[in-house]
């Protein structure tokens, strides 16, 4: 689902591009330096947020982004020798280095 957002908005950026044309060409046909203006702007703001969505479209893709369906990346976290520890909130506590310390949970 995610590489189909990052399509569909570059077919957007394509849209934006192809109306500034249109937009340029009945400028030049109208002498309209408004409208010569409007269409510059909208045919290079739209290839500079073509240059984003495809650099952030490579870079979602090499992270492996689309390789799962959903719009989450499921990772898994790995076993190590962390040691949670639970206390009251405010108890100063002595902590060693990779231990987790956490408040009383709260029902």
């Amino acid at each position: 689902m995610n590489q189909f957002t990052a399509d569909i908005a570059g077919i957007l950026e394509i849209a934006v591009i192809a109306a500034g044309l249109i937009t340029l060409y009945f400028a030049n046909k109208e002498r309209s330096a408004l409208l010569k203006s409007a269409a510059w702007l909208m045919i290079i703001g739209g290839i500079a947020v073509g240059i984003c969505t495809a650099y952030w479209w490579l870079k979602y893709d090499a992270a492996g982004y689309f390789d799962n369906p959903s719009s989450v990346v499921i990772t898994s976290i790995p076993e190590d020798d962390t040691v949670h520890h639970y206390h009251p909130a405010g108890e100063k506590v002595d902590a060693e280095l990779g231990d987790m310390h956490h408040p009383y949970p709260r029902d």
